[in-house]
């Protein structure tokens, strides 16, 4: 082991990052559930309408519901899973100590600042909603709209966690270039 790799600053983000990556993951049953629930919904919801002409506000309310849950959640899972948007064009051909660069200054100048308002937002349209008890705009609609709305900001949080995990992981690749990915707990 380098002297390096035996630092407590090394052993404090490798820790960070296990520990934000494991929270990302433990919110993954939650959006299994959730697709199920949109599956199962969306089946029941297109048979009793084409074959039953039955309709209902409150299924088609629940479908985008969980849409709104697997995405939220899902954007802090894709991106600790290295499976988020990026444009390899450029970046694939730069050396590793580059790519490390270029995600700490990403996140830390663009990623982080741009969240922080999102989540700032999007926490106070979730509020407002709670406040008030925001029912849905139809008559036969779900109520507890705040409910939905709480999504918004969690999915958030756990974007940012696992920007910050990012984070913590290019660090670590500057301060020991054999460190990689795979290392992940």
């Amino acid at each position: 082991m380098t002297r390096s790799e035996q630092s407590p600053s090394v052993s404090v983000l490798r820790s960070f990052a296990g520990q934000a990556d494991r929270i990302i993951l433990g919110f993954v049953p939650v959006a299994k559930l959730a697709t199920l629930i949109l599956l199962v919904t969306t089946i029941f919801d297109l048979v009793t309408r084409r074959f039953f002409v039955l309709g209902s506000t409150r299924l088609q309310e629940l479908e985008w519901h969980m849409h709104v849950v697997i995405f939220t959640l899902c954007l802090g899972y894709s991106y600790v899973k290295n499976r988020h948007v990026r444009i390899d064009l450029f970046y694939s051909g730069f050396s590793p100590r580059m790519k490390h660069t270029i995600e700490i200054l990403g996140i830390l100048i663009l990623a982080l600042p741009y969240l922080g308002l999102l989540i700032y937002f999007g926490s106070q349209f979730f509020w407002q909603s709670y406040v008030i008890d925001e029912p849905s705009k139809a008559a036969l609609g779900i109520p507890h709209r705040w409910i939905i709305k709480f999504f918004l900001p969690l999915g958030l949080s756990l974007l940012v966690l696992a920007a910050l995990s990012a984070l913590a992981r290019s660090i670590l690749g500057l301060i020991n270039p054999q460190f990689t990915e795979e290392q992940k707990p």
